[in-house]
């Protein structure tokens, strides 16, 4: 795990060097971490810009055999996070049974609109510098808390009206 988490750093902490980079820079990256760590659960499909449902529309959506177990709304390095949880957006998104956001970095969980464990950050940013400091004793409890978190609630399946 710890690789797969090395890579993915090295790789946006590149991307991050330069101010041009934004938050859809970074995806791809996130995309490969998010398979790598669900893998050991078999997890095959992660969507992003899914389609939205009920006029809302995280990021990327984590299915597990076509059921969704995971959304994640994904923020800009350097964007405030306590503003976002804050935002118009966040309190639709509260709505989903397991939600994640993220800069990136650090990882914030949300059960039904509430807080879910303590942030997780796997790495700190230095807006002025362009730079990242990893945190690798944290690596191991993020994939873990993201797997469990993940598995333990699941979204219900709801029938479509009509």
């Amino acid at each position: 795990m710890k690789d797969i988490f090395n890579t993915y750093i090295q790789s946006i902490s590149e991307k991050f060097s330069h101010k041009e980079t934004s938050e859809m820079g970074y995806r791809t990256d996130f995309e490969i971490l998010l398979k790598g760590i669900f893998e050991s659960i078999n997890v095959r499909r992660i969507d992003h810009d899914a389609r939205a449902k009920q006029g809302n529309k995280p990021d990327f959506v984590v299915l597990k055999n076509d059921v969704p177990i995971l959304y994640i709304e994904a923020k800009d390095i350097g964007i405030s996070l306590d503003k976002i949880e804050k935002s118009e957006q966040m309190t639709r998104y509260f709505g989903y049974s397991n939600l994640v956001l993220t800069d990136y970095l650090e990882f914030r969980f949300y059960r039904n609109g509430i807080r879910y464990e303590e942030p997780i950050k796997i790495a700190n940013y230095d807006l002025k510098n362009r730079s990242i400091a990893l945190i690798v004793s944290n690596y191991e409890r993020a994939a873990t808390t993201i797997i469990d978190f993940a598995t333990s609630h699941k979204e219900p399946i709801k029938k479509e009206s009509t």
